[in-house]
């Protein structure tokens, strides 16, 4: 299992939770009462959807208990709960109205089956919001590639190659489709200066 460090990933948490605003603010507010962010890791994004939907039941999901003990000292809400699962067999007791999910799920393979799985937690209406980087040929990604096949980092790291299961827009739009799904796709570059 990938270990993820909250204090690492929370680094650059204004750009990463630019693409989440994005995309929640494309959720209609009509009935939701029930919500799940999967691969919530550090939690301090699933936290906001309380205040987008201050009536819902919102669950933070996620695999690494460094980041969920991040999610515990989030201030406390009768309405918010978290909870240790892989998104891949996480089989909640209730439908959701809607399922968020922000750069966790390019993680897990056979998106066939996952999507499905998805839209079969999904209550009548409810809303699948997923957020996917595909950033893997972008600058800083080709030199990673690039810098892991020179020592010392050959050595160390072995072979490497990044792992993303995602699919083409174009596969998402047809398949949530053939799953009676309306479809609002669309694809986004974020450019940041990092130092």
């Amino acid at each position: 299992m990938t270990q993820w460090d909250p204090q690492q990933y929370q680094r650059f948490s204004r750009e990463r939770s630019r693409p989440f605003f994005d995309l929640v603010a494309r959720v209609p507010d009509d009935r939701v009462r029930s919500v799940a962010d999967l691969g919530c890791g550090p939690g301090d994004l699933t936290h906001t959807l309380l205040t987008r939907w201050p009536e819902a039941t919102v669950f933070g999901v996620d695999n690494s208990p460094d980041m969920l003990a991040a999610a515990a000292r989030l201030p406390a809400s009768p309405h918010l709960q978290f909870v240790e699962a892989d998104l891949a067999t996480w089989q909640p007791d209730r439908p959701f109205d809607c399922i968020v999910s922000n750069a966790a799920l390019q993680w897990l393979p056979n998106h066939a089956s996952l999507f499905k799985q998805l839209v079969g937690l999904l209550a009548p209406g409810g809303v699948l919001a997923v957020q996917m980087p595909r950033n893997f040929d972008e600058p800083a990604h080709r030199l990673l590639a690039e810098v892991v096949t020179q020592e010392p980092w050959a050595s160390a790291v072995g072979s490497w190659r990044e792992r993303y299961f995602g699919e083409t827009p174009t596969w998402y739009v047809e398949t949530l489709h053939g799953l009676e799904l309306e479809v609002d796709g669309w694809e986004t570059i974020y450019y940041h200066l990092l130092a």
